[in-house]
C-alpha cells in the first residue's frame, strides 16, 4: 500500500528536523522514511500524522560478525551515486552499502560482478565458501550482503576501491559522474 503525504507538509517536516542539524540524513529504511546520523535512526516520517516522530529504541541489530557498521571505525566517508550523496563510518560499511545501491539502481550487477576474481577471492559469491579459494576463511571473513548474496569483508582500502569502481563498471555507472566516493 502507497504511503502518500504533501510534498510541501514534507518539506517543512524536513526544514524543522534540520535546524541546528545541517548533516542529517534521510533514506529509506525497511519501507520507512526516516532522518539521522547515518546509519542511526532519530526519527521516523509518520504519513498519518505527516510527522517526524523521534525514534524508541534501536532496532536488534545482527551480531557484530554479521553487522557492517560495527567494527573497527575508520572514519566518515561517503559515496555518492546517481546524484545522492551517502555516509558510511567505516570501509567496510562502505562496500556493503555501495554495492547494495549498485545492485538497486542497475539489478543484475551481482551476478556479473560474482565472476569477478582478481587474485584469490572474489567481492561478492551466491555461497559464502565460494568467495576465497581456502573456503575456511569465509566463515571469519564474509557476511550475508541481501538474501541469496555474500561479500567477503576481509579487504583492504585499495581492493575496497576496486571491487566498488569494478561494479559501477559492470553497471554501466560511469565514475566521477554517476558514482564517486570521497574518502574524507
Amino acid at each position: 500500500m502507497a504511503q502518500i503525504a504533501a510534498a510541501m507538509t514534507l518539506n517543512s517536516e524536513l526544514q524543522r528536523a534540520l535546524v541546528g542539524e545541517p548533516t542529517i540524513m534521510a533514506w529509506i529504511d525497511d519501507g520507512r522514511f526516516v532522518i539521522g546520523d547515518y546509519p542511526n535512526v532519530t526519527s521516523t516520517f509518520d504519513f498519518g500524522a505527516e510527522r517526524f516522530v523521534r525514534s524508541g529504541p534501536p532496532r536488534k541489530e545482527a551480531p557484530p560478525e554479521q553487522n557492517p557498521f560495527v567494527g573497527r571505525y575508520t572514519g566518515s566517508v561517503f559515496l555518492t551515486i546517481l546524484g545522492t550523496k551517502h555516509r558510511f563510518i567505516s570501509r567496510k560499511a562502505l562496500l556493503v552499502g555501495a554495492l547494495r545501491l549498485i545492485e538497486a539502481a542497475r539489478s543484475g550487477t551481482l551476478k556479473n560482478l560474482a565472476k569477478y576474481k582478481p587474485r584469490t577471492k572474489r567481492v561478492v559469491a551466491q555461497k559464502p565458501e565460494l568467495l576465497y579459494e581456502n573456503s575456511a576463511l569465509a566463515e571469519k571473513f564474509s557476511m550475508e550482503l541481501m538474501p541469496g548474496w555474500f561479500v567477503a569483508t576481509n579487504n583492504s582500502t585499495a581492493e575496497i576501491d576496486r571491487y566498488i569502481r569494478k561494479a559501477a563498471e559492470l553497471a554501466c555507472l560511469a565514475w566521477d559522474r554517476d558514482i564517486s566516493v570521497d574518502w574524507g
